[in-house]
């Protein structure tokens, strides 16, 4: 059944941009496995190397960075993104943020090595691994957009509408840093 519903998801997903063959599917979800995480269960430490792509099937995950002693707020995943902290989805690099579940989550999650030998079967891979980097990138450069161009009060409220379901679990200094606000600004702004 698990399988079952590992399937329906990742095809969904790859099918966001392309339907991919029914062998591509196969190759990979037997090389797959589902994982659940508890809440505030860390995936990756930071100085730890990035070894895995993990596709966020429900729940959340965020990317603390830790500057000056507090650990702020970098990146946050919502469920069918995949979770990649990496300039390449083909590279082993350390980590220099911690990947968090702020709530319980469950992922799909594959081997780097299982992937590199999946690829080498199935050229088409390469596809989705561009459109994957480009959906991150365009997704960055939108959250750039929407600080530059959004008041204090409107990314608070967005934020919270946003992400409802962390939004009171993680800190309000996350959330300012994320918001590229200071702390107090943000609780004027709340």
């Amino acid at each position: 059944m698990q399988q079952d519903l590992s399937y329906q998801f990742l095809k969904g997903v790859l099918s966001r941009y392309k339907i991919p063959s029914e062998d591509l599917l196969e190759a990979i979800l037997h090389k797959s496995r589902v994982k659940s995480y508890e809440d505030k269960e860390v995936l990756l430490r930071s100085g730890e190397i990035y070894t895995k792509i993990v596709l966020l099937q429900d729940g959340k995950a965020i990317a603390l960075e830790k500057l000056q002693q507090k650990k702020h707020l970098d990146w946050i995943w919502s469920p069918t993104d995949f979770i990649i902290h990496a300039s390449s989805l083909l590279q082993e690099r350390i980590s220099d943020v911690d990947i968090v579940f702020p709530v319980a989550s469950t992922t799909l999650e594959i081997d780097l090595i299982d992937l590199f030998r999946i690829r080498e079967q199935f050229p088409e891979i390469n596809y989705y691994f561009n459109r994957f980097l480009a959906q991150k990138n365009s997704k960055l450069k939108k959250h750039i957009r929407w600080i530059k161009r959004t008041g204090a009060k409107e990314r608070v409220a967005q934020f919270r509408d946003d992400h409802k379901d962390i939004y009171y679990v993680i800190t309000d200094e996350q959330k300012a840093s994320y918001l590229k606000m200071g702390l107090r600004w943000f609780q004027k702004n709340k």
